[in-house]
């Protein structure tokens, strides 16, 4: 039988956003219990010792619900950063941790999880048709009407595997450097050695293909971070 309350506190759908962000240099302690975390093909991690990368912490960590443990950015990027060439990014990667995971012994099994998840909307039961137009006519749809607010709105599932599902979804809304930012986001609930863990990728483009390519590198990342972790 799912546990649909602890699993719901796991994920932090009640939670708001911390302000604090916590990043480490490639691992992360949960319950004693140290997890490594590899980069994601081509991204190096921001690093909070360098005065350019404090940006990127204070403005791009803060897009999800759970704890930030590290925030990876394309290595190009990051050196325009550093360089003051650059302050907008257009691809990052974050990976987050429930609260409720870091204080807890509670472990749940990826069944458990993605059936929760299937249970929350229609549209996380079957994988998007990548060949389909519907797709880019979503997308299209959900950045229409101006947001007064930032706001995540769900695309679709963009894959599932053994290890996670991946949900698209488009953020926008007035944050940061822009009065009406979008961009996208795949984000993948995994669980890894029975604690949860969220792994997600954003881009600043918001066209279908971007999408996929996203989807695409992140079940990469996430078979990574399980080989990484394998004992």
């Amino acid at each position: 039988m799912v546990r649909c309350k602890e699993i719901a506190a796991a994920l932090g759908l009640a939670a708001t956003v911390l302000a604090t962000t916590t990043v480490s240099a490639g691992s992360v302690q949960i319950r004693g219990r140290t997890l490594t975390l590899p980069m994601p093909q081509g991204y190096c991690e921001v690093d909070k010792t360098h005065v350019a990368d404090l940006y990127i912490l204070s403005n791009y960590a803060g897009n999800t619900r759970l704890r930030t443990v590290m925030v990876a950015v394309d290595c190009a990027e990051l050196q325009e950063v550093r360089a003051e060439k650059r302050r907008t990014l257009r691809e990052y990667a974050l990976v987050a941790v429930p609260e409720h995971t870091l204080q807890s012994d509670v472990e749940f099994t990826q069944g458990e999880f993605d059936t929760y998840i299937y249970q929350q909307n229609a549209l996380f039961r079957t994988p998007l048709d990548r060949s389909s137009p519907k797709v880019a006519e979503r997308l299209a749809e959900l950045q229409k009407k101006p947001k007064q607010r930032s706001d995540r709105e769900v695309v679709g599932l963009t894959a599932k595997d053994s290890r996670s599902l991946y949900v698209g979804a488009v953020v926008q809304g007035p944050v940061r450097d822009s009065p009406q930012y979008a961009e996208l986001s795949v984000l993948s609930l995994s669980i890894v050695e029975r604690k949860g863990m969220a792994l997600s990728i954003y881009s600043r483009s918001t066209d279908a293909p971007t999408l996929f390519v996203l989807s695409d590198r992140l079940q990469q990342w996430v078979a990574d971070t399980h080989a990484a972790n394998r004992r």
